[in-house]
């Protein structure tokens, strides 16, 4: 199995955490997070190969480092269309079965690359992975490239399953609690530091303070709730 990995520029990655990280902190955010999902993939069984489309040449040191080719495509604009643009790559180098996994879902392990992997079937077959609200997908993986459209977006997850289902493939949905957080929000991030995890991302937001510094803003903002 062939893995995709999305990945927008890390200075224009993760806007909706403007709020509560500098642009600075977002693009060492954005970076550990590739870092962790790359090290796992680089390291599980059953994977071929490793494509991250993107449109930032910078990170190309970061890719290699972990074995993985870097596809140039404006990821930054249109997700779908950066994911699709990868068939043509993905037919030369033979693949069969692919899988996107996106670069902002640290706590991707190896036992859920693994349970993908062992999920995909002798037919025609699409698995899904929704993320923690049920709307979005954090991980599609397919029996061949172009099997269905790449939908990214509003109502990702149930705009696949329908698109599968026109196919007359009734989707596996692989529920694993590694896969269902994607760090967009500051609500994720938070979420993401309440357990400490071995990953490059909780180590940065540990030492560079960011964790401490929004333990205590979130601790003070309650508190005032209670005093008001």
């Amino acid at each position: 199995m062939w893995v995709v990995v999305p990945s927008k520029s890390p200075d224009r990655a993760k806007s909706r955490l403007a709020s509560v990280l500098s642009m600075a902190e977002r693009r060492n955010l954005v970076l550990a997070m590739l870092g962790d999902v790359l090290a796992t993939l680089a390291k599980s069984v059953g994977v071929e190969g490793i494509v991250v489309t993107s449109g930032e040449a910078a990170i190309s040191a970061l890719v290699a480092s972990h074995g993985a080719e870097l596809y140039s495509s404006d990821g930054d604009r249109d997700l779908s269309s950066a994911l699709a643009s990868t068939n043509g790559f993905l037919q030369q180098r033979g693949a069969n079965a692919v899988m996107v996994a996106p670069g902002d879902i640290p706590l991707l392990g190896v036992s859920d690359v693994a349970a993908a992997v062992e999920a995909m079937g002798a037919g025609p077959t699409v698995i899904l992975t929704p993320d923690n609200l049920g709307s979005g997908t954090n991980l599609l993986a397919m029996s061949s490239p172009e099997l269905i459209p790449y939908l990214f977006g509003t109502n990702s997850f149930r705009r696949h399953a329908s698109a599968a289902r026109a196919r007359d493939i009734e989707p596996i949905i692989l529920e694993r609690p590694g896969l269902g957080l994607d760090i967009d929000a500051p609500a994720d991030l938070c979420l993401f530091m309440e357990n400490a995890s071995p990953t490059r991302a909780y180590e940065y937001l540990v030492d560079s303070g960011i964790r401490h510094r929004l333990v205590a803003e979130t601790e003070a903002t309650d508190a005032l709730a209670k005093a008001g």
